[in-house]
């Protein structure tokens, strides 16, 4: 029950399930976050390597799943800010949960027969997927919260926001694309992923920490921080709701 639950020691959303997906985790890591995001990591790998072609180039083996998913999709963010910008180990190798939860949802996928069908189906891929965006909003406001508790600079805690918020998609950026063809796509593809991290995380910082300063009490904060990952949640499933087309479809089918 433990791992089942992350630490929690039940299913039940005491505080109601807005707050276990957001508010809750403040001051802990909410069992639907921590499963989702460990699932989205090896379902999206999966999804990933199954479409290398040719089908011999493809990377295998369990273990080799494990530790991809867990360095390059699930944990990327945590490894990267913790050590880059706090200078410790990554929190993800000291937590008593985080590691067997990982495990066992790679194993779940792995063996259960039928689970990565159902998983990267439309509809479930966007429940994972969405609880893996409200794990990394919300640990990314905690992170800019400590950073600038640690460092009274707003550039810090920023930069520990944008970091988790980012550091993933980036990784796995060259990873897929290499050194050259990746920088080449770089601007093309983040400009707009940095400029809203920017955005939001400002707007939090203004609002829900520097406004708050020696205030005992702080009227944004709880809304922000429910707001601002129900917002991300939003932003990441609008490709579903109103398809992108390329500019190719588009002009051909003005004419």
């Amino acid at each position: 029950m433990f791992y089942l639950t992350c630490g929690a020691g039940s299913f039940f959303p005491v505080n109601g399930v807005l707050s276990m997906l957001t508010l809750d985790a403040r001051g802990s890591y909410p069992w639907p976050l921590c499963w989702g995001n460990a699932l989205w990591g090896y379902v999206a790998f999966r999804q990933h390597r199954d479409n290398i072609k040719p089908e011999r180039n493809r990377p295998s083996g369990f273990i080799y799943a494990c530790l991809e998913t867990f360095i390059f999709y699930t944990m990327v963010a945590n490894i990267f800010t913790n050590l880059l910008i706090f200078v410790r180990t990554p929190s993800a190798l000291t937590s008593r949960f985080i590691i067997p939860v990982h495990l066992m949802a790679c194993a779940f996928v792995k063996l259960c027969p039928g689970a990565f069908e159902v998983l990267s189906g439309t509809a479930a891929f966007a429940i994972i997927d969405s609880l893996g965006v409200l794990d990394n909003v919300t640990t990314a406001l905690n992170l800019m919260e400590e950073a600038y508790q640690s460092t009274n600079s707003p550039f810090a805690a920023l930069a520990a926001a944008m970091m988790f918020n980012l550091v993933g998609r980036i990784a796995r950026h060259y990873m897929a694309h290499g050194f050259v063809q990746g920088g080449v796509l770089f601007g093309p593809t983040f400009t707009r992923e940095i400029l809203y991290s920017l955005a939001t995380n400002t707007l939090y910082f203004v609002f829900a920490i520097a406004a708050c300063e020696g205030e005992s009490t702080c009227p944004f904060a709880d809304p922000l921080y429910i707001f601002l990952p129900l917002l991300g949640v939003a932003k990441n499933l609008m490709p579903l709701v109103l398809p992108m087309r390329s500019p190719d479809e588009s002009k051909n089918k003005d004419q």
